[in-house]
């Protein structure tokens, strides 16, 4: 049975056992994930709890300093679908594509994905706001420079015709 995301945070020393216990109870009154309570309330960082859950997934945390983005990958995959699953697409490694996930947990993004590009998936931690950034530089980008190629090639084509 995986251990609970609280007792891996308990567990690798981040917070005690009191304050999982008001985090919870928290937690249940709002409605609000333990996870996003935790890092409201400034007793874990993303960061850890990014460790923990990626412990309590088996998911690699994605080391952000070192990421290369194979940018055919915006062609391929919609930036709706992206933003919808908070999903960023890094790169391959063989015929699998690499992702940035806030959820590892998210089995039927990641076979929908594998559908969809008809490569397997393999998805890797990294925060909520890295893969916000992220969708945003990459994806308009792409758009700024299709429509300025586009721009050019249009102009050029009345230039030519004139």
């Amino acid at each position: 049975m995986n251990k609970r995301v609280g007792d891996i945070l308990v567990g690798m020393g981040f917070i005690d056992k009191d304050q999982i216990e008001l985090a919870v109870t928290e937690s249940r009154k709002t409605g609000t994930m333990l996870g996003e309570v935790l890092v409201r309330l400034d007793w874990v960082t993303e960061e850890q709890l990014q460790m923990a859950i990626a412990a309590q997934s088996g998911a690699q945390v994605l080391d952000t300093r070192t990421v290369n983005v194979d940018q055919s990958l915006t062609a391929r995959i919609p930036q709706d679908f992206a933003v919808r699953h908070n999903i960023f697409p890094l790169g391959y490694v063989g015929s699998t594509i690499n992702v940035a996930t806030t959820n590892p947990f998210d089995v039927i993004t990641r076979d929908e994905l594998a559908r969809m590009t008809g490569s397997p998936i393999a998805a890797f931690m990294a925060s909520k706001d890295w893969v916000t950034n992220a969708i945003r530089l990459y994806y308009n980008t792409s758009i700024t420079i299709d429509n300025d190629i586009e721009s050019i090639t249009h102009t050029g084509r009345a230039e030519w015709a004139s």
